[in-house]
């Protein structure tokens, strides 16, 4: 995604980023540097930029908007490419905001070999997959 609207209006772009929305660094080229996995792009992908804050209302307040529409679970892919701060922040808020959501992310090769995942998966409130 190089191009982020709010109901039609453009609020970020990959190539003009006024307001830092995103991450430029690049592709991830080394897989066991946890900086990069959560601050590079995947893929080609756009990676958004967790720091700012505008970007983290923004994301919650859309996620808000499905589960007042009845959702009532979300899938959420690539979950260890974002640092555990901002999923335990996600969680928090997603939940107070509707108590009954079942909420689990996608953490590909993990496993209880993996104590990042361990971690997230015990520090985080939500489940996972590999």
């Amino acid at each position: 995604m190089l191009q982020l609207f709010d109901d039609g209006v453009l609020i970020a772009d990959f190539h003009n980023d006024v307001n830092d929305w995103y991450h430029h660094y690049g592709e991830v080229e080394d897989w066991d540097d946890k900086w990069q996995v959560e601050n590079r792009e995947l893929g080609g992908l756009a990676d958004f930029n967790e720091n700012n804050s505008d970007y983290r209302d923004y994301i919650k307040s859309a996620i808000k908007l499905w589960l007042d529409r009845g959702v009532d679970a979300l899938r959420i892919d690539t979950i260890k490419h974002m640092p555990l701060w901002f999923w335990q922040e996600f969680y928090a808020d997603i939940k107070s905001h509707k108590p009954s959501v079942f909420v689990f992310g996608e953490w590909i090769f993990s496993g209880p070999y993996d104590g990042a995942s361990l971690e997230f998966a015990n520090k985080s409130g939500m489940s996972m997959l590999d």
